[in-house]
C-alpha cells in the first residue's frame, strides 16, 4: 500500500527540513534554509494599525459601482469595522482580520472580510521567491513590492506586509502603499 510510504516520506522530508540534517549543530547557513526563528511574531509590528479604519471605507467606496455609491452615501450609509490579531511562530508572520458591513438606517448593505499580515523578513523572503515569475512589480513602495493573485507585499527594512483579499487589485494597492509607510 503506497499510502504509509508517502506518509513516511513527508514525516522524514519535514523532520530533515526542520532539524537541517543529520548534523544536531546546523544552522540555516549550513543548511541553505531560513533562520525562521531570528524573529518571533510578537517583534513584528501590529498589522491592525498599519491601516485606518477611514483609509479602508474610502477604499471600499471607491471600489464601488458610482450609482450605488452615490445612492447609499446619500442615505449616510456607514463601514463599521471589527479586528482580530492572531500570531503565527513559524513562520513568523502577525495577521490582523478584519471584518467590514456597511449598513443604513439599520439596514445591511454589505459585508465582507480581508487581512493584513506584517511579516519577518525571512517570511517575506520566502514568499517572494516562491513565484517570481507570476509577480507584478510595484514600484516606489517600500524597498520591494510587488502583487500576486489577489494578494499585495512590500517591505521596508526587516519587515513585510500583506494585503489578502481587499477588493480589486487596484485599490489593494492602494491599502498596500498606506500600510508600508507605516513600516518601522
Amino acid at each position: 500500500m503506497p499510502y504509509p510510504k508517502a506518509v513516511a516520506a513527508i514525516v522524514m522530508a519535514t523532520t530533515l527540513a526542520c532539524s537541517g540534517g543529520d548534523d544536531p549543530g546546523a544552522t540555516p547557513e549550513d543548511t541553505d534554509l531560513p533562520d525562521m526563528q531570528a524573529t518571533s511574531a510578537a517583534d513584528l509590528p501590529d498589522p491592525c494599525a498599519l491601516v485606518t479604519d477611514e483609509e479602508i471605507s474610502t477604499l471600499l467606496w471607491q471600489d464601488m459601482n458610482s450609482a450605488q455609491r452615490d445612492a447609499l452615501q446619500a442615505r449616510n450609509a456607514q463601514h463599521t469595522f471589527t479586528k482580530r490579531v492572531e500570531n503565527v511562530d513559524y513562520p513568523p508572520s502577525r495577521t490582523c482580520h478584519f471584518q467590514h458591513r456597511l449598513a443604513a438606517n439599520d439596514s445591511l448593505w454589505s459585508e465582507g472580510d480581508f487581512k493584513v499580515l506584517t511579516l519577518a523578513r525571512e517570511t517575506f523572503d520566502m514568499l517572494a521567491g516562491n513565484s517570481p515569475g507570476s509577480q507584478e512589480a510595484i514600484p516606489g513602495v517600500g524597498d520591494q513590492a510587488f502583487y500576486v493573485s489577489n494578494a499585495a507585499y512590500a517591505r521596508r527594512g526587516d519587515v513585510g506586509v500583506e494585503v489578502v483579499e481587499f477588493g480589486s487589485r487596484d485599490v489593494e494597492i492602494e491599502l498596500l502603499k498606506n500600510a508600508a509607510s507605516r513600516l518601522p
